[in-house]
């Protein structure tokens, strides 16, 4: 004698197949393995929400397809929290947690930081630590030499002034007042070459360049050097500095030889020359 059990159970408002199903559930598979196949061309299961079409799972031609219809968003989520989000008009994609792309990320478009913000061509994407990454822009750099000859008296600092640029990357230099105003914060330097025109016979004189932050000395260098009657004298002075955006920075320099000097304008020579590192 045989006994043989009904694998499919119906009731009024649900069908089970297998074993242990449950009556509560309108559709209820209890099974290993394949549980389910749909087979034909371009075969696809619709989800409604009432009388509108939320969205579909659709194998067709050689895709896979899982999409929403009426302009619905698609969630991913896990153990009930939102993971990704695909808005359902504009297509932009939202991940909530860190995003790892072990084989790289190939872009065809702009990369975009905060606010949609694009940057401008040269600039980088800088870390902000915690915050928000930033565009910032990396041409920035300047190189000027001097107009009109200077007269100095001795002792006396003067700002370097009046000048003519070769060049002014980000246009942040004034050649008029020396001024150099910080655009960002960051690490810069700067080098400032005066060249005086030969007067007098001295050993040992000394010329003083300092840099000043809104008019107050952030940094000097001390140069003894020998002045000649019969040829140029200079000095480079080189500056390394962290600077905050918005900080104006000019250049002064003094010669204490006891006689006038004349500072030399000479349009194949850099006076003074600046430019952000990082």
């Amino acid at each position: 004698m045989s006994t043989c059990l009904s694998q499919v159970t119906t009731t009024p408002v649900s069908i089970g197949i297998g074993p242990g199903t449950v009556a509560s559930v309108p559709f209820h598979i209890n099974t290993s393995g394949e549980a389910a196949r749909f087979q034909g061309t371009s075969p696809y299961v619709s989800l409604y929400d009432g009388i509108l079409m939320n969205g579909y799972i659709q194998a067709i031609n050689n895709t896979f397809e899982i999409g929403s219809k009426n302009n619905y968003d698609i969630n991913f989520y896990t153990g009930d929290t939102p993971r990704m989000n695909i808005n359902g008009t504009s297509g932009v994609v939202t991940v909530n947690q860190q995003l790892i792309a072990q084989s790289g990320i190939k872009l065809t478009g702009p990369l975009q930081a905060a606010n949609d913000l694009t940057g401008s061509p040269g600039m980088v994407l800088v870390s902000k630590g915690n915050a928000t990454p930033a565009w910032e822009e990396r041409g920035i750099g300047f190189a000027a030499y001097m107009s009109n000859t200077k007269l100095m008296n001795s002792g006396t600092a003067y700002v370097i002034d009046g000048l003519t640029e070769h060049f002014d990357d980000g246009f942040n230099f004034n050649p008029t007042t020396g001024e150099f105003t910080v655009p960002i914060t960051g690490l810069y330097q700067f080098n400032v070459n005066p060249l005086f025109l030969f007067n007098t016979n001295l050993s040992n004189a000394q010329v003083i360049v300092g840099l000043y932050n809104h008019g107050t000395l952030m940094y000097q260098y001390y140069h003894f050097v020998g002045f000649s009657a019969v040829s140029y004298t200079s000095t480079t002075s080189m500056f390394t500095t962290k600077l905050t955006a918005g900080d104006v920075i000019t250049f002064k320099v003094t010669q204490n030889t006891g006689y006038d000097q004349t500072l030399l304008n000479f349009s194949s020579t850099i006076t003074i020359s600046g430019y952000k590192i990082f």
